[in-house]
C-alpha cells in the first residue's frame, strides 16, 4: 500500500489509517494530516471530524503500545 504523506510503500501488516475518502496512511505519518489545512494529500478533500478522531484514536493506541514495550524493555534490561 502507498503512504501519501511519506511517498513510500509500506506492508499491509503496517498499522494505517484509511480516511473516509478511501485513502489509506501509516499511522506514524496520520499525525501530520491533523495540522491545516487538513487535507487528504491525494484527493484534496478536507479531513472530517470523523478522519481526525480516527488519527488521534489510533496515535493514542499507539503509543499505548509503545509504553509497554518500553516499559518491558526496561524491566528486562534491568535484571541483566
Amino acid at each position: 500500500m502507498f503512504c501519501q504523506w511519506c511517498d513510500r510503500i509500506y506492508t499491509t501488516s503496517a498499522k494505517k489509517v484509511v480516511l473516509t475518502c478511501g485513502h489509506n496512511v501509516h499511522e506514524c505519518c496520520a499525525k501530520h494530516l491533523v495540522r491545516p489545512p487538513s487535507l487528504c494529500l491525494r484527493c484534496m478533500k478536507p479531513l472530517t471530524d470523523e478522519d481526525i478522531d480516527e488519527i488521534r484514536r489510533v496515535s493514542r493506541d499507539a503509543s499505548m503500545d509503545d509504553s509497554w514495550t518500553d516499559s518491558s524493555t526496561d524491566a528486562s534490561s534491568t535484571d541483566s
